[in-house]
């Protein structure tokens, strides 16, 4: 059916556009023929080559900010600890760049190129064409091996950029030495602005109310910390009279000045969004809020506190108990229809909830933080719900004590 409905499509096209359309169709199929035949003779050189070098080619995940960032940092983890020895490795942007800084700054350190038709082709065929798993680069974002909190960042600012950053903290009102954090709500709609011609209800699990973080700021603004609400693309501005609370998003921002701040700030405070991935990979502490789903929790990072989003059944009227959370049909869903369609309905963490976790953040950060067995008792309880999804996983990351203390219920029930 799909290829009946293709070839009336063109035969429309030719009838509507006559001899220029059929030109450049017939010049399309032409570069394409071409191309293909470029990317086969590309790739049995490849495999020739094979014992002398290994050459491996993929794309940058570098339409969403996350696997931008995350990925790409991951992989020369690995590399520095020597995990692709051995490899030649070259990376194109596939796609739109969702940070055209961060394209800049990758370039420095990786043998990159433009989005090209005929990187797209030599995939396919290395993918069709038996033998071809050694030429695949495969990167994630979920660093089981806690590597990047025994490396240095890979991304680094020059003289010229770091002025610029500098600059942008000072027009901000910012000085040199001041405290401040990055916060940030996910919506979709930097997602609906990019793709308006997508339907993107699918991730609204993930959303949060930006009004539920106020309290928490407002509380690290009268502890010293100045406030940058970021993001690309906000839809509301956020309606707070605190000089000490910044909205950067919907203000002077820059791509440059996006990764800066990110980079210098004392702790960032997001959840479920891209953005998480940027101070992770400038090795800032993470107050991360809304996490969700909870199988999929960051657990490699060792100043990561967490606390995730709970699920309301609502035909029983209770909340899901932790252990129930993990091996329910929804356990690892990414898809906002699968809760409706169990009945759940998807609970952000409350305003004193998310306040509690940077109360706790700024007191560790500081040194002042004191921490009962029970709360270790606790955290250990917690983190054994989880050990049979990755087994023998290095945890480092701990959710927070206030929230686990004000959830011992859920946390034993059906234990």
């Amino acid at each position: 059916m799909r290829s009946i409905s293709f070839w009336k499509a063109q035969i429309y096209q030719l009838r509507e556009g006559g001899a220029k359309v059929l030109i450049a169709k017939v010049l399309f199929v032409s570069e394409t023929l071409f191309l293909y035949l470029l990317a086969l003779f590309a790739l049995g050189v490849v495999r020739l080559l094979r014992p002398i070098k290994c050459i491996r080619v993929a794309p940058l995940v570098s339409d969403r900010i996350g696997h931008y960032a995350g990925n790409t940092e991951l992989y020369l983890c690995e590399r520095d600890a020597g995990m692709h020895d051995g490899c030649f490795d070259l990376f194109y942007h596939r796609g739109r760049v969702c940070n055209e800084q961060m394209k800049v700054m990758w370039s420095r350190i990786l043998r990159t190129f433009p989005h090209s038709r005929f990187f797209d082709y030599f995939i396919r065929l290395n993918s069709v064409i038996p033998g071809g798993k050694a030429h695949k680069i495969q990167t994630s974002d979920r660093d089981v091996l806690v590597l990047m909190a025994e490396s240095e960042p890979h991304l680094i600012f020059s003289p010229i950029e770091q002025d610029i950053g500098e600059r942008g903290l000072r027009e901000m009102g910012i000085p040199q030495e001041k405290d401040f954090i990055c916060f940030l709500s996910r919506t979709s709609s930097y997602l609906k602005s990019v793709y308006p011609q997508q339907d993107w209800a699918y991730h609204d699990y993930r959303d949060s109310s930006i009004y539920n973080y106020i309290p928490a700021v407002e509380n690290l603004v009268q502890r010293g910390y100045s406030a940058i609400r970021m993001g690309a693309t906000q839809e509301e501005t956020i309606d707070v009279d605190n000089a000490g609370i910044i909205d950067y998003a919907n203000g002077s921002r820059t791509e440059l000045l996006d990764l800066y701040l990110a980079s210098k700030c004392s702790f960032s405070l997001a959840g479920s969004s891209g953005f998480e991935a940027v101070p992770l990979i400038f090795r800032r502490p993470r107050a991360i809020v809304n996490h969700i789903p909870l199988i999929h929790i960051p657990y490699w990072n060792p100043s990561d506190l967490i606390i995730f989003k709970k699920l309301w059944l609502r035909e029983e009227k209770r909340f899901l108990s932790f252990c129930e959370m993990i091996e329910s049909v929804v356990g690892g869903s990414l898809m906002s229809n699968d809760y409706e369609m169990a009945g759940i309905e998807v609970v952000e963490n409350t305003a004193e909830e998310i306040e509690a976790l940077v109360i706790e953040m700024d007191e560790r950060l500081k040194g002042s933080w004191q921490s009962e067995e029970e709360d270790e008792k606790i955290q250990r309880d917690f983190w054994a719900l989880l050990e049979h999804i990755e087994p023998g996983k290095r945890v480092h990351a701990r959710i927070g004590t206030e929230f686990l203390q004000c959830n011992k219920g859920l946390l034993y029930q059906s234990v």
